[in-house]
């Protein structure tokens, strides 16, 4: 119903005649399931239902338009009935919120970046996709000390020869 008020003049009518005030639900982003998007998902979700106070009921309509796939698969079941909202996002986040996952997945993802070259042409993709990982890994509350010298490894590996042995230099010198 909200959504189908397009024009200032439709919501005015409302607002008239119901004495409510229109306001437009936010949308999700769309969540297939893949661990690297769930972050982003789940904060969508619980900033916007806390800060616009965002009932069940219009959150059952806003979760059953943003979920797709596996994701969708998963909870399909209980997207009938607004009660079980909260169920909802605790599967959700049981399955595709594990930070240990998405941890793997991000070490995944570095590991399948090509090498840097001496000529160093691919090493702004590279430092892009390291610099996304990074702040997944802080995002989700996984800890240097997990992560961080097999993060170190990962990254090390992907050095060509000759920047290998200046990376060894430097480290011997800090």
């Amino acid at each position: 119903f909200r959504d189908s008020l397009r024009t200032s003049d439709e919501r005015s009518r409302v607002e008239e005649r119901y004495g409510v005030e229109y306001t437009r639900l936010p949308k999700l982003p769309q969540f297939d399931g893949a661990t690297k998007s769930w972050p982003i998902f789940y904060q969508s979700y619980a900033d916007t239902t806390r800060r616009m106070r965002i009932t069940d009921s219009d959150n059952i309509y806003r979760l059953s338009e943003a979920l797709q796939g596996p994701a969708k698969r998963c909870v399909e079941h209980l997207l009938w009935d607004a009660n079980n909202v909260i169920s909802i996002m605790e599967s959700l986040a049981a399955k595709f919120g594990n930070p240990q996952l998405i941890a793997a997945d991000a070490m995944q993802r570095l590991s399948n970046l090509p090498r840097i070259d001496s000529d160093l042409k691919n090493l702004a993709g590279f430092a892009n996709e390291v610099s996304q990982v990074r702040h997944i890994l802080k995002a989700n509350g996984l800890q240097r000390d997990t992560h961080g010298s097999y993060f170190v490894h990962v990254l090390e590996q992907k050095l060509s020869p000759t920047l290998s042995l200046i990376w060894g230099s430097e480290k011997k010198k800090a």
